[in-house]
């Protein structure tokens, strides 16, 4: 059970980078504009799903609402201290040629989304457990780059894919966490972000331990995108395949971590786990 949470830990910390401010986008979509998850997935897997090297499975996916406009670059990606992680344990992080290295996500109020987010990140698992980061922003789809090498491919391999069907799509998922204590955190913090990030689960070996899928829905008022040493406020839920919300947790947090926390890990993660990024409460 420790590598199958390892694992998840270690995916939902790939997602933080999106939060944090990482990638290009630049390619058509069908659609414009903010995407559900459903509707993000499916441009992601007409795009995505036939690059070599596949098949590519979905084993999560993060999306992101800004309060207000937000300049995000690539840069923070190879800078990022769970990148230097990743290759403490052997992995190599390799970026997409030639993509542009900043975009802009806009101000989209968390109370205006409806479970319709502009930016999602997905990360897709090939049979040889090297993990492709893809963006979707306002429906324009681009590949990031690929993870892959040492422990990361035995650490994805407990990782289940996102599934396609028994799963709430996003608009779901967000409105029954705001409805769980969520709007009450934004009366007092207007201004928050809203990360609302799915996971297909995790299993250890055939047998019946493991995490099943779910969302986790945080609302924070650091800014997206930015690392600072003020303290900020967290509230997060976990909500359950069905759409059920199995947990929620408010929290003082420092800001130069803020999107990994804002995944709600610690819903995930025994006491005395790791958290990437060097998280902390």
């Amino acid at each position: 059970m420790v590598g199958a949470v390892v694992a998840v830990v270690l995916v939902l910390g790939l997602a933080a980078l999106w939060a944090d401010g990482v990638g290009p986008f630049a390619r058509s979509g069908t659609t414009k504009g903010p995407l559900t998850f459903a509707a993000a997935r499916d441009q992601v897997v007409r795009d995505e799903g036939g690059r070599p090297g596949g098949p590519w499975t979905i084993i999560e996916a993060s999306g992101a609402a800004a309060s207000s406009e937000v300049n995000l670059t690539v840069a923070n990606l190879s800078a990022s201290s769970l990148t230097n992680e990743l290759e403490s344990l052997g992995c190599v992080l390799t970026l997409v040629p030639g993509a542009p290295s900043a975009y802009t996500l806009p101000a989209r109020p968390v109370g205006a989304t409806n479970g319709s987010l502009d930016g999602w990140e997905f990360g897709l698992r090939s049979a040889n457990n090297t993990l492709l980061i893809v963006l979707d922003v306002d429906g324009d789809v681009e590949p990031v780059g690929t993870l892959a090498g040492g422990e990361c491919g035995i650490l994805l391999a407990f990782l289940s894919a996102v599934p396609t069907s028994g799963l709430v799509d996003s608009p779901t998922a967000v409105a029954n966490a705001l409805a769980a204590g969520g709007r009450e955190f934004l009366q007092s913090h207007p201004t928050a972000n809203l990360t609302a990030t799915v996971i297909g689960g995790a299993h250890l070996g055939s047998g019946p331990l493991g995490i099943g899928p779910r969302w986790m829905v945080a609302l924070s008022t650091c800014a997206l995108g930015a690392f600072t040493t003020v303290t900020g406020a967290l509230w997060n839920a976990t909500v359950g395949a069905d759409g059920s919300v199995l947990n929620t947790s408010s929290t003082p947090l420092t800001c130069d971590y803020t999107a990994t926390q804002g995944l709600g890990i610690g819903a995930l993660a025994p006491p005395g786990t790791p958290l990437p990024l060097g998280s902390r409460p």
